[in-house]
């Protein structure tokens, strides 16, 4: 038997592997740090995509997108070493980079593993946080008000109390709060910032508050299940180190979000007559939340008891108390994510201080004496005071971060509604995605171009949008003239075209139509002919309404963008373009001969009769709208 004690190659220090360094344990930080990031992308940009109205679908996944980039930059920049730092004031680290290779090989404060493991599994607890909080106000907040509110709430709040729960000389850490992996700092702060920013934010529209489905259930159910696997590294990557005490967190948590999940649908069933599974994932979530203080320090009994709770007490607060009481019902909080995230964190902030193990606290923190749940005190009389201490504790946690997080919100929100509104327009509220990005999730392609299933929606939305606005004439010259257009074969069922016009005096609309032509036309040509002629008899009609008006004006103009066809019209020659014209179109030859009216060619982005035939782009449909003279007028206030 050899008694030769070196070490095997891969297992001798040197530069890159020093002493203090554990290979283990540095693995399986980066496995859960990676794990709880697809918490974020893509399990919530799913979750908040499929769960949304079908115009929401994107803008909800960019945010999520977003929040997440923009946390990781400012984590790196100033964000950790306010959090985790050398300590500036009595909640704060003094902010500072954590880009420097000298910084970010050194051990870290907690695990054997460097500062740089430590930074990128931190960055992923805050930006899930922030996209947390995007839940609250999904469906109408400006997405730049959004830019702007992630990075200043994750300094001025999450850091905050990052600093203040988890850091060594944080306050609350000093006092001995129990917080496994982030009840209070993650759970508690977004249900309670989300809560507070819907309020300033404002509701959706009356219309998507009665009715908002999810658009897909199926990729709903696809977010959630990501969401709940990525959290065998959210709690079992807390103890910082490959331990029986890592395995006991994700055990736990598995087993208190089941119990939950089960209880809520149950509760469903029981008061619903129906099996939900939009409830069976809240309830799979306030299951994950309530758990999240606790997990590694109570007992697999405790566990279900906690899943028992996080199952029924939110699902009274969501489905009973919020919807009989009207107080609650004047914030919008779309993903309610007061009640799965705020309740259930503070319940499970309340119970950690109930069912905390002194034997699994002193194996998570390395001491008991100031961390003995009161149910354990009550078993052992010597210490009831230890426990009575630490439930006083846990509720001073909530307490504090309410505080913190109501406060800091509100002024954020005031001060970002001083430089945009932290609210879309009703106009773009109508509109959704097409509205906020240019894009949309669900649109039909073809032919390299969004198809009409898709965009017409979006225009129909347009023109449902303007009924606060006003007609509007004089602020041009006293002048009649028309305009039309047509979309070639644009009914998808018979190909027949669509025509449309729109006659304007001084510089407002005063008569539009559009409709379908009566048959399917073989050339863009011939189409354009027929509105020419079936518009021209309308001008000639307006032009003798005109007169007897006793107004003057000396030309009618007409106004298309098809060169061809008014070629057509200024040339006799019948060729092969012309022969299978109907007779009965070709008056218009002779009006134009008889100078009843001109005939000219606009440029199509100056035609303002698009509007009449076709779905159009949000700046072009602006365009149409100013130039017919619709303007939206400040509502009147009447007083008696």
């Amino acid at each position: 038997m050899s008694n030769d004690t070196t070490f095997p190659s891969n297992l001798v220090p040197d530069e890159a592997s020093p002493e203090w360094f554990n290979k283990a344990d540095n693995a399986w930080q980066l496995s859960a740090a990676t794990l709880v990031g697809l918490q974020s992308i893509p399990g919530l940009m799913i979750l908040y995509g499929g769960g949304v109205k079908k115009k929401w679908a994107v803008n909800s996944a960019f945010m999520v997108l977003y929040a997440f980039a923009c946390v990781l930059f400012c984590w790196v920049t100033w964000g950790y070493r306010m959090s985790f730092g050398s300590k500036l004031l009595p909640f704060w680290g003094e902010a500072n980079v954590a880009l420097d290779q000298n910084y970010l090989l050194e051990q870290a404060f907690l695990g054997k593993f460097p500062n740089a493991t430590m930074v990128y599994f931190q960055s992923v607890f805050a930006a899930i946080t922030l996209i947390l909080i995007a839940g609250a106000v999904l469906g109408r907040m400006n997405f730049y008000a959004w830019m702007m509110f992630v990075p200043l709430w994750l300094t001025f709040s999450y850091t905050f109390t990052a600093f203040s729960v988890w850091y060594p000389a944080g306050f609350l850490a000093k006092m001995g709060l129990i917080d496994y992996s982030g009840g209070y700092v993650i759970h508690l702060s977004s249900g309670v910032a989300g809560y507070t920013a819907a309020y300033w934010v404002g509701p959706r529209l009356t219309k998507d508050r009665e009715r908002f489905p999810p658009n897909n259930i199926l990729l709903m159910l696809f977010g959630a299940g990501l969401l709940w696997m990525g959290w065998t590294g959210f709690n079992g990557g807390d103890p910082y180190v490959v331990s029986t005490d890592a395995s006991l967190a994700v055990l736990n948590t598995h087993i208190c979000t089941a119990t939950s999940l089960l209880t809520w649908v149950a509760l469903d069933i029981i008061f619903f007559r129906k099996a939900s599974v939009i409830g069976a994932v809240q309830g799979m979530i306030t299951g994950l939340v309530c758990i999240t203080p606790a997990a590694g320090v109570v007992q697999g009994w405790a566990a279900i008891i906690m899943g028992l709770c996080s199952g029924s007490i939110p699902w009274t607060t969501m489905m009973v108390i919020h919807k009989n009481s009207e107080l609650l019902q004047k914030v919008d909080d779309t993903m309610a994510v007061l009640h799965t995230h705020a309740i259930a964190g503070s319940l499970g902030g309340i119970l950690t201080g109930i069912f905390a193990e002194p034997k699994l606290n002193r194996l998570f923190f390395g001491a008991s004496a100031h961390y003995i749940g009161l149910f354990y005190g009550f078993d052992d009389k010597s210490r009831i005071g230890s426990g009575v201490r630490q439930i006083g504790v846990q509720f001073i946690g909530i307490l504090f971060v309410v505080v913190v997080n109501v406060l800091t919100t509100s002024i954020i929100c005031i001060l970002i509604r001083r430089v945009v509104p932290l609210r879309m327009s009703d106009e773009d509220l109508e509109i959704g995605d097409d509205a906020a990005h240019g894009e949309e999730a669900y649109a039909i392609w073809g032919n390299g171009d969004r198809q009409e299933s898709s965009i017409y929606r979006g225009s129909r939305n347009r023109a449902a949008s303007t009924s606060s606005f006003n007609l509007c004439f004089g602020n041009n010259k006293p002048v009649l003239d028309g305009y039309i257009d047509v979309d070639m074969a644009g009914d998808v069922d018979s190909r027949k075209s669509t025509s449309g016009y729109l006659m304007k005096f001084a510089g407002g609309a005063v008569s539009w139509q559009s409709r379908l032509q009566k048959y399917v036309a073989l050339s863009t040509t011939k189409v354009e002919y027929i509105a020419l002629s079936k518009r021209g008899k309308e001008l000639s009609w307006m032009k003798k309404f005109f007169h007897e008006l006793g107004l003057v004006q000396e030309n009618f103009t007409l106004r298309c963008d098809g060169q061809s066809a008014i070629h057509l019209n200024k040339h006799h020659t019948f060729h092969s373009r012309s022969k299978h014209i109907e007779v009965r179109y070709q008056w218009i030859r002779d009006a134009m001969e008889m100078k009843l009216f001109v005939v000219e060619k606009i440029h199509i982005d100056n035609i303002v009769s698009d509007m009449m035939t076709k779905p159009l782009p949000r700046e072009k449909f602006k365009f149409c709208r100013k130039e017919v003279g619709l303007v939206e007028l400040p509502k009147l206030k009447f007083t008696s």
